[in-house]
C-alpha cells in the first residue's frame, strides 16, 4: 500500500494508480496526536476543493478516516489532500488516473483505415508490400499494442511497439509491421491488439481481413483507365464551375425565393429600401444582426423596432442551405410567446435578410453572468441577487416554448442559455435555429457529419450515433437548467471535449448543485437518462418547474450559492 506522511499524519492508497470511473478509496490516519482530543475532523481536498468530511472518535490515537470516490482523467495529476482538525495536520498525493485510449485505428499503407469497426476488409495483391499501422491516443498510462497475422497454415509473431510519446498529458502509442502477401494470405487476416494497462487483459481488438487479388493485369488496365477518366472529369469540371459562376446569384436568389413561395410568409419580400440598419447587435454562422427599423412592416405607415439578420454575399453554399432552412422553420411556426417572431425578409437578390422581432434584454446567458457578479468581490454596482422564483420562471418559460416546438415536429440541436434572449419583461424566447431541423415526417434527423457542435449540451445518442429527437433536446434542456440555477456556468468546467464524451458514456453526469433541492436535482438528472425514452416530456418539464415557482427558496436556496465554485472558462 503506498502511503505519504506529514507531521504523523499518513496519507496511503490502495495502488499505485486510480481508475477511471471506478470506486477508490484512500485512507488518512492520525497514528499520535500529544493533546488529549478524543475527536478528529479529517476534511478531504481535491486541488482545494473539498469533496468530503468525516468525524473521527476515539478513546485516543489512533484516528482513522477512508474517502470512496470515482476519479476521472481530468484530475491526472491533481492534489488529494487530507487535513485533521484541532490536530491541524495534512498530507498529500498526486492523483494518477489509469484511463483507456480514446481511439484505436488500424491503417494499411496510410490509404485505407479501420476505427470504429471491429472487423473490417482490406483489398491486398499477391506480391506487393504492405504496411500496417496500428494507433492507440489518449490512454494513461501508454497503451501495449500487440499483433496476430493468420493465414491458411500459419499464425506468425507479435510485431514489434515503435512510437510511445505523450501529447497533452495524454499517451500515444504506435505500432508497424510490414507484409509482402503471398498465395497463403488468402483467407487470412492481421489482428491488432490494445491491452489495458495491466497487460493481461484485451482493451480494443481489429480485425482486419485480408481480400488478395493476383490479377495484376487488371490493375495495369486500371492505372491508364483511372487517370484518363480523372482528366476528362476534371475538364469537365472546369467548364461547368465557369459556366454556372456567372450565374451563381441569380441562381441563389431564385432558391431561396423558391423555399419561401412553398408556404405563405406576410411580407415574405419586404422592401429593402424601407429598411433602416443601426448598430451590430450580434454575429453569427450566417453573418451579422443588426439593430434596425422597418417601415410597414407590421402596420402601414408605422415604423417598427426589429432586428436584421444579414447573410454575407462571401457567404458559402452550406450557410445559405441553411439560411433557408431557418426561414422555412420560421415559415412553419405560429407566433408563441417563448418563441422569437420572424416577421419578414428580403430574397430577391443578396445579401439575404431575415427581419426578427428585436428583443432588448440581451441574451440570458449575459443577464445570468452578470447577476453571477452580484455574489462575487467585484460585484457590479447596483446588481442585484437574483431571485429563485425567477430563475424557476425562466426555465419553465423555455421549457414551454420547447413543448410548443416538439408539438410541431421541430428538434432546436442547439438548446443553451446562449440561444435564449429576454424581452423587455424578461420573458425568455428561443432563438437561433441555425442548427434546428423540421423533422415532423421523419420523426429523427441523423447528421451525416459531426462537424463542429456543442458537445457539452448533446445527449448521449448524439454524441454516440449521431441521432437527433426531441428527447435529445430534453437532455440539452437539462444542462440548460443546469447553466440557469449556477448563474451561466461553464459545463463540465476544466474537462477537454473528447473527455467529456468519454465521461458520458461511462456514465459520468454533471454535479449536483449543492444549493438546489434534491427534487431539483432530480429534475436534472431525470433529463440525463441513458435511454431517450425514460426522459421526461417538455410538457412534464413545465409543469413540474411551474409548480416549484410558488416556493422557490425551498426548491432553490441563492443564499447558499457559492459563485467561485462556477467560475472559469468564458463563465
Amino acid at each position: 500500500m503506498a502511503s505519504v506522511s506529514t507531521q504523523e499524519l499518513i496519507l496511503s492508497r490502495t495502488s499505485p494508480y486510480e481508475i477511471e470511473g471506478q470506486e477508490t478509496e484512500f485512507k488518512c490516519t492520525l497514528p499520535g496526536d500529544n493533546s488529549q482530543n478524543t475527536t478528529q475532523i479529517f476534511l478531504w481536498r481535491i486541488n482545494g476543493t473539498q469533496v468530503g468530511v468525516d468525524v473521527s472518535q476515539s478513546k485516543g490515537p489512533p484516528f482513522e478516516s477512508r474517502l470512496k470516490t470515482k476519479l476521472y482523467r481530468n484530475q491526472t495529476g491533481s492534489t488529494l489532500r487530507c487535513i485533521s482538525q484541532p490536530a491541524d495536520k495534512n498530507a498529500s498525493l498526486t492523483l494518477n488516473v489509469m484511463y483507456l485510449p480514446s481511439s484505436v485505428t488500424l491503417q494499411v499503407n496510410t490509404t485505407h483505415s479501420c476505427e470504429s469497426e471491429t472487423v473490417c476488409s482490406a483489398d491486398v495483391t499477391i506480391g506487393s508490400r504492405y504496411r500496417f499501422i496500428c494507433n492507440a491516443s489518449g490512454s494513461n498510462p501508454t497503451s501495449n499494442i500487440t499483433w496476430l497475422i493468420k493465414t491458411k497454415t500459419e499464425i506468425l509473431p507479435d510485431g514489434p511497439q515503435l512510437r510511445q510519446e505523450e501529447a497533452n498529458g495524454d499517451w500515444e502509442a504506435s505500432s508497424e509491421i510490414h507484409l509482402q502477401t503471398r498465395p497463403e494470405h488468402r483467407l487470412g487476416n492481421i489482428t491488432c491488439r490494445v491491452m489495458c494497462p495491466d497487460g493481461g487483459t484485451v482493451f480494443r481488438e481489429i480485425v482486419m481481413e485480408l481480400i488478395v487479388n493476383d490479377k495484376l493485369d487488371e490493375l495495369q488496365l486500371l492505372a491508364i483507365i483511372i487517370p484518363a477518366a480523372v482528366t476528362v472529369f476534371v475538364i469537365v469540371v472546369i467548364a461547368t464551375v465557369c459556366t454556372l459562376r456567372s450565374n451563381a446569384k441569380r441562381k441563389r436568389a431564385k432558391e431561396v425565393t423558391e423555399v419561401m413561395e412553398e408556404g405563405t410568409m406576410k411580407k415574405c419580400n419586404f422592401p429593402r429600401s424601407k429598411i433602416t440598419l443601426f448598430d451590430v447587435i450580434g454575429s453569427g454562422n450566417f453573418g451579422q444582426v443588426f439593430r434596425a427599423t422597418a417601415d410597414g412592416i407590421l402596420q402601414e405607415g408605422v415604423e417598427t423596432e426589429v432586428a436584421v439578420k444579414v447573410l454575407k454575399e462571401s457567404a458559402d453554399g452550406a450557410a445559405v442551405c441553411d439560411f433557408k432552412k431557418e426561414i422555412a422553420i420560421h415559415k412553419t411556426l405560429k407566433r408563441h410567446p417563448n418563441v422569437v417572431s420572424m416577421f419578414g425578409c428580403c430574397t430577391d437578390s443578396e445579401p439575404f435578410v431575415i427581419i426578427l422581432e428585436l428583443l432588448t434584454g440581451g441574451s440570458l446567458q449575459g443577464y445570468l453572468r452578470n447577476k453571477k457578479q452580484a455574489w462575487t468581490e467585484e460585484a457590479v454596482e447596483g446588481a442585484k441577487p437574483v431571485p429563485p422564483s425567477e430563475l424557476l420562471a425562466f426555465a419553465s418559460q423555455i421549457a414551454n416554448g420547447m413543448e410548443y416546438l416538439s408539438s410541431v415536429g421541430c428538434i432546436h440541436r442547439d438548446l443553451a442559455v446562449r440561444n435564449i434572449l429576454l424581452d423587455k419583461d424578461m420573458v425568455c424566447k428561443l432563438s437561433d435555429f441555425g442548427l434546428a431541423r423540421d423533422v415532423s415526417e421523419t420523426q429523427q434527423y441523423e447528421m451525416t457529419s459531426m462537424g463542429m457542435i456543442p458537445v457539452r449540451w448533446l445527449a448521449i445518442e448524439s454524441l454516440l450515433d449521431d441521432v437527433y429527437t426531441t428527447m435529445s433536446d430534453v437532455w440539452s434542456f437539462g444542462i440548460l437548467l443546469w447553466e440557469i440555477v449556477t448563474l451561466g456556468a461553464h459545463p463540465y468546467r476544466g474537462m477537454h471535449a473528447r473527455d467529456v464524451i468519454d465521461s458520458i458514456e461511462r456514465g459520468f453526469r454533471l454535479p449536483n448543485p449543492t444549493h438546489c433541492s434534491e427534487q431539483l436535482c432530480e429534475v436534472m438528472n431525470e433529463t440525463w437518462q441513458e435511454t431517450p425514452s425514460e426522459r421526461p416530456t417538455f410538457r412534464e418539464l413545465r409543469e413540474t418547474l411551474e409548480g416549484m415557482i410558488p416556493e422557490a427558496p425551498i426548491y432553490l436556496d441563492m443564499a447558499n450559492f457559492v459563485a467561485d465554485q462556477y467560475v472559469g472558462e468564458n463563465s
